[in-house]
């Protein structure tokens, strides 16, 4: 199909591609960024639940070492912020290439109707 495509028609066409792999990058960082936040509200949840005697572990690396309750609870609670706002910014950044691969896509139909030829007509959806 892009062979057949008139010059301009097909630029277009490349920066849908381009669109959708950036796209595609953008959905993989958000459910990087989904899973991580998870697994830091998961360790909130947990040190909520444990009684204030429980020694608290942090991983560094291959060493485990005891932990501060509070200075934890600090760390996981500044993680949750910024990954919901990683999250978010992703989410807009998503929607925007979304828009921008519609509206390439209108654009397309746009010029191969104003292309002329029979059954060539566009239409808006």
């Amino acid at each position: 199909m892009q062979g057949q495509l008139p010059p301009a028609a097909q630029d277009i066409y490349e920066e849908m591609q381009e669109l959708q792999d950036e796209a595609e990058q953008v959905v993989s960082k958000k459910e990087q960024a989904q899973a991580q936040l998870a697994a830091a509200e998961a360790a909130l949840d947990e040190l909520a639940a444990a009684d204030d005697e429980t020694t608290i572990y942090r991983q560094l690396g291959r060493l485990r070492t005891s932990a501060d309750r509070e200075e934890t609870t600090a760390h996981f609670e500044a993680s949750v912020e910024q990954l919901t706002d990683e999250v978010e910014t992703l989410e807009a950044e998503e929607q925007r290439l979304e828009t921008e691969f519609q509206n390439r896509k209108q654009d397309v139909k746009h010029l191969l109707g104003s292309a002329g030829g029979p059954g060539t007509a566009a239409t808006d959806e």
